[in-house]
């Protein structure tokens, strides 16, 4: 799920030829075609955090010291 903020409490844009529309300065979308749209744009920004773009972390072993 991704939240995103735009600085207009209305503002519309359109994925393919479809409008979508903010509430209140709010958008919330699962759709991979929006979350692009949206990314995209240059008075909206994402405020759940990129959850789906980021890297997965590696833990690396601990070595022992041993003297």
């Amino acid at each position: 799920m991704a939240e995103f903020e735009s600085v207009y409490p209305e503002l519309t844009f359109f994925v393919g030829d479809e409008p979508r529309y903010f509430s209140r300065g709010r958008y919330v979308t699962k759709n991979k075609d929006e979350i692009q749209a949206l990314s995209s744009l240059a008075h909206v920004s994402r405020v759940d955090g990129d959850m789906e773009e980021e890297a997965p972390t590696v833990r690396t072993k601990r070595k022992s010291s041993t003297k």
